[in-house]
């Protein structure tokens, strides 16, 4: 389907493309009310998120490429999670800022992992979600 923004095809539906998502545009107060059933998309966590995810602890998770758009469903650790928003943020904002959403203990772990695990250069994208299952 098309953006009803810019014209631009879309993932699924009458959602935003992902520019005009990024870029916050919006469509003067049109409802954007998708009667699609969600898309759902894998992800893949390292197991050691598992407790902090499942009792929303960790709520982001940030990737170096859209994983899906908000709405978007998937499951891990045998919960269903949704997509609610997605930022684009320097991966030292992220360490700085975003360490404890992340699940980690600190700013400290949360740099020396996410640095081992990506290229400290390029785009990032925070993605946030809530279980939608039933769980916290």
């Amino acid at each position: 389907m098309k953006c009803p923004i810019c014209g631009n095809e879309t993932a699924r539906g009458n959602m935003k493309c992902a520019q005009c998502f990024i870029d916050n545009r919006n469509m003067n107060d049109v409802g954007q009310k998708n009667l699609d059933p969600p898309e759902e998309v894998k992800i893949l966590f390292d197991p050691k998120f598992k407790a902090k995810m499942l009792d929303g602890t960790k709520n982001v998770t940030t990737r170096q490429e859209i994983k899906g758009m908000p709405d978007t469903i998937f499951k891990a650790f045998e919960a269903t999670f949704m997509i609610i928003g997605i930022k684009q943020a320097p991966l030292t904002w992220i360490i700085q800022n975003m360490w404890k959403s992340e699940g980690f203990e600190s700013e400290e772990e949360c740099r020396n992992y996410l640095t081992k695990r990506y290229n400290t250069y390029g785009k990032f994208w925070l993605h946030f979600f809530k279980r939608i299952d039933g769980g916290i």
